[in-house]
């Protein structure tokens, strides 16, 4: 994991200036030990963590009223106004997970402050070990940053995200 925090460390430094004051937050990847594609049909399921994450370094945006994103494994960024995140809509780009936890915070009442994220994940996406869902997770923690939240409404937040905004 040192790794992985340092690869993150490094692409925030790279995108967005020092990294020293940086939070790290993390999701991990899981898979079904049961219950593959029975949930939705009501049955049971035993998810697992596994090893692999996505890991998003956080700090307060020092460029005005903006929520600036970039990915690593991607080697992309995007920014967005702060005070328009409720109104975006999805436009099929890794960034409608990102915005679509921020509007499902937003929903909760939880305050979105202008901050960088920088994205790295060893999650493969399409590989089934829900690296969309270690992605929306690790990105609301970092958007909480202190904001306090229930981990099982962290985790419906995440869905809700998914299903709602990126159409998962």
């Amino acid at each position: 994991m040192a790794v992985e925090t340092d690869l993150v460390r490094e692409a925030f430094r790279k995108s967005f200036g020092g990294s020293d004051a940086a939070r790290i937050y993390r999701a991990p990847g899981r898979v079904n030990l049961i219950g593959e594609h029975t949930d939705y049909n009501l049955g049971f399921v035993c998810p697992i963590a596994i090893h692999l994450a996505c890991f998003v370094a956080v700090s307060p945006s020092s460029a005005g009223n903006a929520l600036r994103v970039y990915s690593e494994n991607v080697q992309e960024f995007r920014e967005f106004p702060i005070d328009g995140l409720d109104a975006l809509k999805p436009a099929g780009h890794w960034t409608d997970y990102v915005i679509g936890v921020a509007q499902q915070l937003l929903a909760l009442g939880k305050k979105i402050r202008p901050v960088d994220l920088a994205i790295y994940s060893t999650v493969p996406v399409g590989s089934g070990l829900s690296s969309s869902a270690s992605l929306e997770v690790s990105s609301a923690l970092a958007l909480l940053m202190d904001q306090a939240i229930d981990r099982t409404e962290l985790a419906k937040l995440a869905h809700l995200a998914e299903r709602e905004f990126v159409g998962g």
